[in-house]
């Protein structure tokens, strides 16, 4: 990478201003930093302790956005763009779309789009509103995405959003403090990796040298191993990132091609951030990267939508990432995707219930259009989850796993995930005290007494004398209530006024 030429300029400004002023302000700054706790090596970083916040938060937002989503909003289909890689393959349906309705790749590329790019519509304090409706406790974006744009104000670039695009300004650094303002935490999320393989058929082209800190170093396969500038560039825009934000989270989402990155790199991005947030930082990776970084207390693993436990409780604390919809806003999602049951609730609260009963926490991407508004339908869906979670959310923030995660003939996860779960299927988490155990219903059961056989005296090791009440949330009358070896049965002939999944607090004397 290059250092914008102006920020050089003001580099040698200050450093001339210090030197007339011996400096002073600069050596109180250094008086004033805090020691450095971790090294770059996975055994320093093998010092980090998981926190606690994240495994009680359960449920928090985030956005794939930038130049490359706005490429793809105008595309006609599903598909078409998902891959930039496939933009710039003749031959491919995606290469045919952009040559017709942006013009022939090799002339109005990449590089050409980001120009073109106009969130002028961004409101920072709209985006953490969204999660404070939501009941989220954290949000964020991707600082940099597939096509190696920064969303900040990187010092080594010119390819970021305060240099490019037709609005210009920090958008990770004014999401993250309109973040904070609300009480929340701030998560940033990193795709760039993918870079590398979605340039290739730039290099291709032989058209990689008109934009370098773009294009990447000179390639032609997907295959290609890292070049260690890459690398170092990879390193450079994750801490850059870090420092610009000020993240309580990182989200690297990136697969396959993390794994392509020496190990070394990671300690020097993870010690970086472990210094600036100690062990309140929180590190999550996709699944299929490395080595499982939860092993040594590093991080969290990430499983993509439906791709994570299916019938047991996770040892680990774990992190899924979902969507509404796709991954990037289309037009065609307002009139088709969007009106799915899958993309409606109550499926995405049973899956937050799922996710939360297997030890896991959900993070919901809510697809902004690319002038930076939210779709009203993600408004909807995540305002109807957050109406939920105002009624119910004991049963699922700060709580811990039951020692089963449910029962039910959906006991585990289905390929068409919880659209056809009915009230006979139901998850468990207990409060971290033990004391109290919910039971949540995916749906409101038909008979008018119901038997948990979790609760079971032959299953559950709690004396029946220790149940001290048993009440629908919400609520404060005692049900009626039985137990023998082969369950708990609970009067459930009245019902809760509010539309979908439903929770039993059964409260313990000890």
């Amino acid at each position: 990478m290059k250092l914008k030429f102006y920020k050089e300029t003001l580099v040698f400004f200050m450093s001339t201003v210090c030197f007339g002023l011996n400096c002073s302000a600069v050596e109180s700054s250094s008086a004033n930093e805090i020691s450095t706790q971790y090294e770059a090596t996975r055994a320093s970083c093998a010092r980090h302790r998981q926190a606690e916040w994240f495994q009680d938060a359960k449920f928090g937002l985030y956005a794939h956005w930038g130049p490359r989503q706005f490429l793809w909003e105008a595309a006609p289909k599903g598909g078409v763009l998902w891959d930039l890689q496939e933009g710039y393959t003749p031959g491919e349906e995606s290469y045919k779309w952009w040559k017709e309705y942006w013009g022939d790749p090799k002339v109005v590329g990449m590089k050409d789009i980001i120009d073109q790019w106009n969130p002028y519509l961004f409101d920072a304090d709209e985006w953490a509103q969204l999660a404070v409706d939501a009941g989220a406790r954290f949000i964020g974006m991707h600082a940099s995405h597939r096509e190696n744009f920064q969303l900040y104000d990187n010092p080594e670039t010119i390819w970021d959003s305060v240099d490019k695009g037709m609005h210009r300004m920090d958008y990770l650094k004014a999401l993250a403090d309109a973040t904070r303002a609300k009480g929340l935490k701030v998560t940033v999320g990193f795709h760039h990796a993918e870079a590398w393989r979605i340039y290739t058929a730039v290099h291709e082209f032989g058209d990689g040298a008109e934009a370098p800190d773009l294009y990447l170093d000179p390639h032609t396969s997907d295959g290609d191993r890292f070049t260690e500038n890459f690398m170092d560039d990879w390193v450079q825009i994750a801490n850059s990132a870090i420092d610009s934000a000020n993240p309580d989270h990182l989200c690297f989402l990136a697969g396959t091609p993390m794994g392509k990155i020496n190990e070394e790199r990671y300690w020097k991005v993870f010690s970086h951030f472990f210094n600036k947030k100690g062990n309140d930082g929180v590190v999550v990776i996709k699944n299929q990267t490395y080595e499982n970084v939860a092993d040594d207390n590093i991080g969290y693993d990430n499983h993509e939508r439906s791709n994570y436990p299916k019938d047991h409780i996770s040892p680990n604390v774990f992190q899924v990432d979902l969507t509404i919809g796709g991954w990037v806003y289309q037009s065609y999602y307002e009139d088709k995707n969007f009106n799915h049951s899958i993309n409606n609730n109550p499926h995405q609260i049973r899956k937050l219930i799922d996710i939360t009963s297997k030890n896991g926490v959900g993070m919901w991407n809510f697809i902004p259009k690319s002038d930076g508004t939210i779709p009203r339908h993600c408004k909807k869906v995540f305002g109807e989850m957050g109406e939920w979670l105002a009624i119910n959310g004991e049963a699922i923030y700060a709580t811990r796993p039951f020692y089963t995660h449910g029962e039910g003939p959906l006991v585990a996860q289905p390929k068409n995930n919880f659209v056809k779960a009915t009230g006979a299927d139901r998850r468990y988490t207990r409060s971290k005290d033990g004391k109290t155990v919910y039971c949540l219903f995916m749906d409101w059961p038909v008979e008018p007494t119901v038997t948990l056989s979790a609760l079971g005296a032959d299953a559950w090791n709690v004396a029946t004398e220790d149940i001290a009440n048993i009440q629908m949330i919400p609520g404060s009358t005692d049900l009626s209530w039985t137990r023998n070896a082969n369950g708990l049965q609970v009067d459930m002939s009245s019902r809760p006024n509010h539309d979908f999944c439903y929770v039993l607090k059964i409260e313990l004397k000890r």
